[in-house]
């Protein structure tokens, strides 16, 4: 794989923002593993270096790749092979996984995400790096665990949000059982063991969450500093005899798995009156007073004529509306790049301020661009972040499509975002980086 990894990095000026904020680096990485690459996850650890994990490859074969940059995004290249490691544990020569995650605790770099295997059905990995790069062999079963069958369907089984507290490990994703999906939530020990104190012998499942017999999704996963566990994603209702529509939803567990029911209505909020279609939230962030901050999209009409939108709720941990944002606690956001189309949220952070960051991709009236918001305490718009309280990123790699996935600040407020940037063609993983 040597021979088609490279890396262009490019001080831009093509950016020259009016505003205090401004883009000052770009790191596009090109042909890394065939034609589509994608980053996905995004982490800046205590040593000030950030590590992007991501997949690649073509129509036959999907590969996990994770790099590590320093600040200035030079790549890191005591890390693995000059900067980069691969990682191919699929049972099968296809797999068309796309999604993983990445976290490091303690000098250890965890690694997850969905493979393929011998019967051609989804299963969940979980690998360990050592600080180098290379594998280590005292996690799991010589660096890895293999979760499969998690609600007993014997099928597919998608994670979707991995997450560390106080050396427990938590997976939380999406697995079929009897003909429909469950979310579930798996608690692991810092050496890759279930933590048959978790839940029912280390898994939690959850289904009819807003009360209809169809699937249920968990798309994110967040644990506070007492070790209660939020999840967020889209569950079915029982609006009509053709299986519903998805409604966002929330719930939470206590650290031993079990329903928190004084939260919310018995243990969760469903978010119905959102859309009459489909909501789905994809992103969950807690500020330092625990109040909750919950961002996705929904359908703003009929399936036909019309397209998503995106939106942010806050919400008290009690799981009350916070109605003092926004209104009565969620601010809808529509045409940010200008189209009549798409707006899609993948990610919300919080600062020790209560201001609200949003990125995610909103078409610009032919193809889709990247926006990062900022909101004050209160969902308004702040006016003196970009322009307009916006930054619009656009043609990154010079072609027409950009998706901005993920993002993280650095020790100077720095802020790092990661997505992809191409065309139907080819697809490449970047960084960006916005200073002061």
């Amino acid at each position: 794989m040597k021979k088609y990894f490279f890396i262009a990095l490019f001080i831009l000026s093509i950016f020259n923002f009016a505003f205090s904020q401004k883009i000052t680096h770009k790191v596009l990485i090109d042909n890394l593993l065939g034609n589509d690459n994608y980053g996905f996850s995004l982490i800046y650890d205590d040593k000030g270096r950030i590590y992007i994990a991501g997949d690649g490859g073509d129509e036959k074969k999907v590969i996990f790749f994770v790099m590590r940059f320093d600040n200035q995004l030079n790549v890191d290249k005591s890390f693995g092979d000059d900067g980069k490691v691969f990682l191919d544990f699929s049972a099968k020569s296809i797999n068309l996984s796309s999604f993983n995650s990445i976290v490091v605790d303690k000098d250890k770099i965890y690694v997850v995400g969905n493979i393929v295997n011998i019967k051609g059905d989804y299963d969940i990995f979980i690998t360990r790096l050592n600080e180098d790069g290379s594998i280590d062999r005292n996690f799991g079963n010589y660096g890895k665990v293999i979760l499969d069958n998690i609600g007993g369907g014997d099928w597919d089984d998608f994670v979707r949000s991995f997450s560390i507290k106080d050396g427990k490990l938590y997976l939380a994703g999406t697995t079929w059982k009897q003909g429909n999906t469950d979310g579930f939530v798996i608690g692991l020990d810092e050496l890759g063991n279930i933590d048959e104190s978790f839940g029912n012998k280390g898994i939690v499942l959850l289904d009819s969450i807003a009360g209809g017999k169809w699937d249920d999704q968990i798309w994110d996963l967040y644990v506070d500093y007492n070790r209660n566990l939020f999840v967020v994603g889209g569950s079915y209702n029982d609006r009509d005899d053709k299986g519903g529509t998805r409604n966002a939803f929330i719930m939470k567990l206590k650290q031993d798995g079990n329903v928190d029911k004084n939260f919310g209505n018995n243990g969760k909020v469903v978010f119905s009156s959102l859309s009459n279609y489909d909501s789905i939230a994809y992103t969950i962030f807690l500020d330092q007073k625990s109040n909750i901050y919950i961002g996705g999209d929904f359908w703003n009409g009929n399936r036909e004529k019309s397209w998503y939108n995106a939106f942010i709720v806050k919400i008290k941990n009690d799981g009350s509306f916070d109605k003092s944002f926004g209104n009565q606690g969620i601010v809808l956001l529509e045409k940010i790049a200008g189209g009549l189309g798409d707006t899609l949220l993948r990610k919300i952070f919080v600062d020790k301020e209560g201001k609200v960051f949003a990125l995610g991709s909103s078409y610009n009236g032919n193809n889709s661009d990247i926006y990062l918001l900022k909101l004050n305490h209160d969902g308004i718009i702040d006016e003196n972040f970009g322009k307009q309280g916006k930054i619009i990123m656009d043609k990154i790699s010079g072609y027409d499509e950009d998706v901005g996935l993920n993002f993280v600040f650095d020790k100077n407020d720095s802020i790092i975002i990661t997505g992809w940037t191409g065309n139907d063609n080819q697809r490449y993983p970047f960084l960006i980086k916005i200073e002061k």
